[in-house]
């Protein structure tokens, strides 16, 4: 008798235990919404070097060659230096937001690591460590994620909005002063 119950305590111990299959509705779910994730984070960074690139070519467009402002009446010259400045401090409020959001995908690219070790792992039937752990932990990461994309949307509007008024100006001063060559 005693025999059996050495026997059977560790195999009722070892059933009791959660399997990695009454992991997978939330792995998959993590799965589906970290990817969901990964394309918003993608989709920002892409639009915002679209609109960054197109800022930098207006700013390369409407730059004027140094003997072009030395030769510039000094009203012009001060309006030029003022608008291309203006237009400077308005596209830097970009570069936080680049850096930001840099570190935040290099991050995000390590984590990428864990979610694809949970996927493969419940396709293998063999996961290390603390599942439970891994997926709260990685489920915050993912309205970590959505909370920075809308601060970063939000932070872009402004940006944007600032560098196109200082655009417009530069436009105009540009056009001033292309004029009066």
């Amino acid at each position: 008798m005693k025999k059996l119950i050495l026997i059977a305590l560790p195999l009722f111990i070892f059933s009791c235990k959660p399997g990695i299959e009454s992991f997978r509705p939330q792995i998959e779910e993590l799965a589906t919404n970290w990817d969901s994730n990964t394309k918003s984070v993608t989709d920002f960074a892409n639009n915002l070097t679209t609109e960054i690139s197109g800022f930098t070519n207006i700013a390369t467009t409407m730059t004027l060659a140094e003997d072009v402002v030395k030769g510039l009446k000094p009203d012009m010259a001060a309006k030029y230096a003022e608008a291309t400045t203006a237009f400077s401090a308005a596209t830097s409020a970009y570069g936080p937001i680049q850096s930001e959001l840099g570190e935040f995908t290099k991050m995000w690219v390590e984590k990428t690591a864990g979610v694809n070790a949970l996927k493969d792992g419940l396709a293998n039937g063999k996961i290390e460590g603390d599942v439970k752990m891994q997926i709260a932990d990685l489920t915050a990461l993912i309205a970590q994620a959505s909370e920075k994309v809308t601060g970063w949307q939000a932070k872009q509007a402004e940006a944007k909005a600032a560098t196109e008024a200082a655009s417009a100006k530069l436009k105009e001063v540009y056009d001033m002063v292309s004029m009066k060559k």
